[in-house]
């Protein structure tokens, strides 16, 4: 039982002495929170997805093992963000390495990636091209158009275009060297109100108050 001590502490004329739980239970399976959270431990010097985290939700009908914290985010994106803001956030040059352009000679709009890892040999290369007939006929190249984006750049374009949805960044550490996590917290407003739709006057919609009530969740 020694080796489980975490500490001891005097109190007055008691000793209080704190152990770790062996027997401990994961909030997000079994507690009724009300953010659904998807996250990261790390093992062996990589982060790994946590089986206990929500990610079945936009796992794409892949496993655990298969999926990464950018596919995730990807699937969420393309779910919660209209695809004309995408575009329109490209068209705005909103992405430093991204663009959304047409071309005259091909007649065809085009999805370009600046590859900067090429060095002094970068260059644009398309990575997309869409007939304008299917923009306006409402074809969905949400994932197309999010594809080989970086985690932060998906994130942003959540936070800033989903209309009905909060998401944002979270992070923990443990008592071990090395014991940490991280990863999102995320909320619609249809779960929101399912569970935790009741009002307060401070509060100035039901974005802030969701996130209030992720922050709880997460300290």
């Amino acid at each position: 039982m020694n080796n489980l001590l975490i500490e001891t502490k005097e109190i007055g004329n008691h000793r209080i002495k704190i152990y770790y739980d062996t027997d401990n239970t994961c909030p997000v399976k079994e507690w009724d929170m009300g953010g659904c959270y998807v996250f990261e431990h790390l093992e062996f010097g990589r982060y790994w997805l946590s089986s206990d985290c929500n990610w079945e939700e936009y796992s794409g009908g892949r496993n655990l093992r298969d999926n990464s914290m950018s596919d995730i985010l990807q699937r969420m994106a393309a779910d919660v963000v209209e695809q004309t803001d995408i575009i329109a956030h490209y068209k705005a040059g909103k992405m430093k390495d991204v663009r959304f352009i047409y071309n005259r000679h091909t007649r065809m709009w085009e999805l370009q990636h600046y590859l900067r890892w090429k060095g002094a040999n970068a260059n644009w290369a398309t990575q997309l091209e869409i007939e304008p007939y299917e923009l306006k006929e409402d074809a969905d190249y949400r994932m197309e158009l999010l594809e080989g984006l970086e985690e932060e750049d998906l994130l942003a374009i959540i936070q800033k275009y989903a209309k009905d949805f909060v998401i944002k960044e979270w992070s923990s550490s443990g008592y071990s060297q090395g014991d940490h996590m991280r990863g999102i917290a995320y909320m619609s407003k249809e779960h929101f109100d399912k569970t935790c739709g009741f009002s307060h006057g401070h509060y100035k919609d039901w974005k802030e108050q969701a996130l209030h009530v992720i922050d709880g969740e997460i300290k």
